[in-house]
């Protein structure tokens, strides 16, 4: 049964309401704090697109005061349910601003409350975002990286093995040190992989014992994932040479956690972005999103790639091993 609901967040920032306006009335600075890659037309009436998972929903502005208020909603689907948005804007003495958020409308479906309870948690970590974009990123563009891992491990599981590659233990607090390898280093391959869900035996030519022998220079990736390999030898019993790695380097992130948003939410932040890890819970699917604002100049094709490549390295679930 369709439910109406409202939600209320405030935060302050370190910014200035240019700043914040800029942050949340254009496209390229909503890039730099929220999910996926969003277009603002500007002025009463224009379009807010935003576009996640190979799925765009649109909203139309339905208030545009620069540098005091933004709203913005979608029309109403079939059973009644909609979104709308409100951003009120106020200075504060010192260069500071305090800023306003109404989420309100009308949610369906029988899980509305798991849906209601995902945006109420969820807002927690996107203003923190907006704050620490100001603070560290204020005015820079971001390149945005979204990764999906669905069916990946339930939540205990899967944030042990997150925070184990990311170099974390015990309790997670803000400002506990963060190092990862985003790429696994290339070297010698021995034994057997699974890849595309089979395991098969990997040699070098000629090598006499499947287990043991031969070497070839590789990047690992997990079932259903790319596997590339550099040098000859033989793949279930074929000889053949094989194309160049796709990702070269270990691309190194070094950071520092700065949101511990257990169970669902792990921020960290670096010299080069913002690293968001989210874990959907069971009820909503068991899916870990990777959201990153990156404020580097990189190939966001690759650096996609990567950080699917560390994902799906990352979690494992009983069927993998």
């Amino acid at each position: 049964m369709p439910q109406q609901f409202e939600l209320r967040k405030e935060i302050e920032l370190k910014a200035t309401p240019e700043q914040v306006w800029d942050a949340i009335a254009t496209g390229p600075g909503v890039d730099a704090w929220f999910m996926g890659r969003n277009e603002i037309e500007a002025g009463e009436g224009g379009a807010v697109r935003l576009s996640l998972a190979g799925h765009t929903s649109q909203s139309t502005v339905t208030a545009w005061e620069p540098g005091r208020r933004l709203a913005h909603s979608n029309s109403p689907g079939p059973d009644g349910s909609f979104l709308a948005f409100e951003y009120l804007i106020e200075a504060r003495g010192g260069g500071s601003t305090v800023m306003r958020l109404v989420q309100s409308g009308v949610l369906g479906g029988d899980n509305w409350e798991t849906e209601y309870e995902a945006m109420k948690e969820g807002w927690d970590m996107y203003l923190h975002s907006l704050g620490q974009y100001l603070t560290h990123f204020p005015g820079r563009s971001a390149q945005v990286v979204s990764v999906i891992k669905p069916q990946a491990p339930e939540r205990d599981q899967a944030w042990d093995q997150v925070k184990t590659r990311l170099g974390l233990t015990g309790t997670v607090s803000e400002g506990d040190p963060v190092r990862l390898a985003l790429t696994e280093p290339t070297g010698v391959v021995r034994g057997s992989r699974l890849i595309r869900g089979r395991r098969i035996s990997l040699r070098g030519a000629g090598a006499p014992a499947p287990a043991t022998g031969g070497t070839m220079t590789a990047t690992m990736d997990a079932p259903g994932r790319v596997f590339d390999i550099t040098g000859a030898g033989l793949i279930k019993g074929i000889s053949t040479s094989l194309p160049a790695e796709r990702v070269t380097g270990s691309g190194l992130v070094e950071g520092v956690v700065d949101y511990a948003g257990f169970p669902t939410f792990l921020g960290v932040r670096t010299d080069q972005g913002l690293f968001r890890f989210i874990h959907s819970g069971a009820d909503r699917g068991n899916v870990m999103i990777l959201g990153h604002h990156i404020f580097d100049d990189v190939n966001v094709e690759q650096t996609q790639y990567s950080w699917q490549s560390w994902l799906d390295r990352t979690l494992v679930t009983p069927e993998d091993a």
